[in-house]
């Protein structure tokens, strides 16, 4: 297993995401979640489709990779001091 059980904990947790998408995850490398800040939903289902044959990425599964996109920039920012984006409405 790549991904550290703390990661996979946050992976899990994240909405959309769950044991389906942290299994792929660690299937096709990903070794944290912060590793996800940079990527692409696109390229990541691409790869998950290729490796994870068994796995269907449907609409659900793709809202659950940007999920763990933009979790992962907000884990990132976190880490480099960027004050989270404030919402007015």
């Amino acid at each position: 297993m790549t991904l550290s059980l703390e990661d996979r904990q946050q992976i899990e947790a994240l909405p959309l995401c769950g044991t389906m998408l942290a299994d792929c995850f660690d299937r096709i490398g990903v070794r944290s979640l912060a590793e996800l800040a940079d990527a692409d939903a696109y390229q990541l289902r691409v790869k998950i489709a290729s490796t994870c044959e068994d796995v269907r990425i449907d609409a659900f599964a793709v809202r659950g990779l940007h999920n763990a996109i933009a979790a992962a920039r907000r884990v990132r920012n976190r880490r480099d001091g960027i004050p989270a984006e404030s919402h007015h409405g």
